[in-house]
């Protein structure tokens, strides 16, 4: 993990001077180096199997989507693997500010769509914490959780028919959308069918204003998907899932438990997965 870390950290400081070669010279202070760092932790520390799995899913011509982006930190080593990338982020500003880093960056087969994914087409209220310009818990779901949240309209996308779109092959998926998940896979039946790809999603009870999380890993399961969870950094057959165990909402910062698992992991029964990769891609992003 530590070799292949550094030379990740050696690929991204390489892109670094290219970026201050053609844009001039920029400080620490507003130099963007905070999304390499975000990607950094994401695929080394914080969700390293994760990534690692969407990972299995990619060849070197296939599509990765990325639903929910936020800030984009699983952006640069899907973008290293896929031949293209979608990043779906319905807040606005986000969605601007992940152009400017695709551009800074030179990351050429990144596409980036300011619209929510959703089990239909056209328009529905973004439900986005008081006093945050910017939410990673920003949800299509509107909930009481005893925080005040402002509605902002933004437009709709069903995954089925985003991917007419598309030439080549979704291979992987990851969906991180405050409870918005089920809405999310019902409008990508067809790409499940069609692209078999291996789905990494969030999935919390917290969040579920429908169902629960066992009704999701049943309802992938129906469609040919097998599931597990990752809990401590690795993966764990979802038998074994208990959300009184795997999920308990008492104590304070309780997502932060050891025992705590909210991230789950789906690949097709019938479609082999690629063996891991020591490090992601086998060459630097494309631009």
């Amino acid at each position: 993990v530590a070799y292949g870390a550094h030379r990740e950290l050696g690929s991204f400081l390489t892109l670094w001077t290219m970026a201050v070669q053609r844009q001039g010279a920029y400080s620490f202070s507003t130099m963007p180096f905070r999304f390499i760092w975000r990607n950094l932790k994401t695929r080394w520390r914080d969700q390293r199997v994760e990534v690692e799995a969407l990972l299995r899913g990619l060849g070197p011509t296939d599509v990765a989507l990325d639903v929910g982006s936020n800030k984009g930190g699983y952006l640069m080593p899907l973008c290293r693997r896929a031949a293209e990338v979608i990043a779906v982020e319905p807040q606005a500003d986000l969605a601007a500010y992940l152009g400017r880093m695709g551009r800074t960056w030179r990351l050429g087969n990144l596409k980036v769509m300011a619209v929510a994914a959703s089990d239909r087409s056209g328009t529905a209220e973004l439900w986005i914490p008081d006093g945050v310009a910017n939410s990673p818990l920003a949800s299509l779901e509107a909930r009481d959780e005893g925080e005040a949240h402002r509605p902002v309209e933004v437009p709709l996308v069903r995954l089925d028919d985003l991917a007419r779109d598309l030439t080549g092959r979704i291979g992987a998926i990851k969906i991180d959308v405050e409870g918005h998940e089920g809405a999310v896979l019902a409008g990508a039946v067809e790409v499940l069918e069609k692209h078999r790809p291996v789905v990494v999603c969030e999935c919390e009870e917290r969040h579920l204003t429908r169902g629960t999380v066992h009704d999701l890993l049943s309802w992938m399961s129906d469609k040919g998907y097998d599931a597990t969870f990752v809990l401590r950094g690795r993966l764990v057959d979802a038998q074994e899932f208990n959300p009184a165990i795997h999920q308990r909402d008492t104590g304070g910062d309780y997502w932060n438990l050891p025992a705590y698992a909210n991230n789950f992991v789906f690949v097709p029964r019938d479609v082999g997965v690629r063996e891991p990769s020591f490090f992601p891609g086998d060459s630097p992003p494309r631009g």
